[in-house]
């Protein structure tokens, strides 16, 4: 799997280089803008050939501590349409109101541009924000009235917003929270656990007859959802044939090249 990793750089350089060696000792492949062979495009501001580089991947992680990051300067996302959504904060007096936000794309930092194009593009994210900053946006929420209000961890309010922003996502808006860098660790390798387990791993131990009494069918889902649906409907109906069940995860050019994409199962009798 090709997995790009979202995150601000100085306040997570310890915790980006542990998720590369993690995932690489896997079997993934992890891009990263540190990484010298990560895919440099011509022409391209560097801001863009990570937007680019996102597109062309299976699943980012986003990393969020304290800092909100550095503003995105690229164009390949202009024209830009601002991003309308609300937060719940209490007034002065405590009473729970929603405040509605407006980000132009000058306001937004590059990760959050990274994670805006992974949702635009149907690829999958994974959040995992520190605790600590988690807490503070809960404090902010309950001042979210006072103008002048400051975070004593964070850098920006900015970064509260970028978070509750992924939280209204349709899918893939849960964050996981993390109190240190062993904690993260755990929690990491339990959400690619689990994301191992839609991979479909090629099983060549099965003898293909070839005269009808046994074919083995590949079904192209949509996700894990579709994934889980397909094989519970596979094994309720309690069918013979040997499925493999391949998620894309929104990524349609799959089907545009179908015959690379299935060429490791090999002997696949039907489609």
């Amino acid at each position: 799997m090709k997995i790009f990793l979202s995150s601000t750089a100085y306040d997570l350089a310890d915790f980006r280089s542990l998720v590369v060696d993690r995932l690489e000792s896997r079997g993934h492949e992890v891009l990263f803008h540190e990484s010298p062979t990560f895919p440099a495009r011509i022409g391209l501001h560097s801001h863009d050939q990570c937007l680019e580089a996102i597109k062309e991947t299976d699943l980012v992680i986003c990393l969020v501590d304290k800092r909100y990051g550095g503003m995105y300067h690229g164009e390949i996302l202009k024209p830009f349409s601002p991003l309308n959504f609300n937060i719940l904060g209490s007034t002065k007096k405590g009473v729970k109101k929603r405040f509605g936000l407006i980000y132009n794309l000058d306001m937004l930092s590059i990760t959050w541009c990274e994670i805006y194009t992974a949702h635009d593009n149907g690829i999958p994210v994974i959040t995992f924000a520190r605790q600590r900053t988690l807490d503070e946006k809960e404090t902010r929420r309950r001042n979210q009235f006072l103008a002048t209000f400051q975070p004593a961890y964070a850098d920006k309010n900015e970064l509260f917003d970028f978070l509750d922003w992924i939280t209204q996502r349709k899918t893939n808006n849960w964050i996981a929270p993390f109190a240190n860098i062993v904690d993260f660790e755990k929690k990491l390798f339990s959400w690619m656990n689990e994301v191992d387990k839609s991979i479909p791993e090629p099983n060549t131990s099965d003898a293909i007859v070839r005269d009808g009494n046994k074919s083995r069918i590949c079904v192209i889902v949509e996700g894990e959802v579709d994934r889980l649906f397909v094989s519970y409907l596979i094994n309720t109906l309690n069918l013979s044939q040997h499925f493999v069940i391949i998620p894309t995860y929104g990524k349609y050019q799959v089907l545009n090249n179908f015959e690379s994409v299935v060429a490791q199962y090999a002997m696949i009798v039907s489609a």
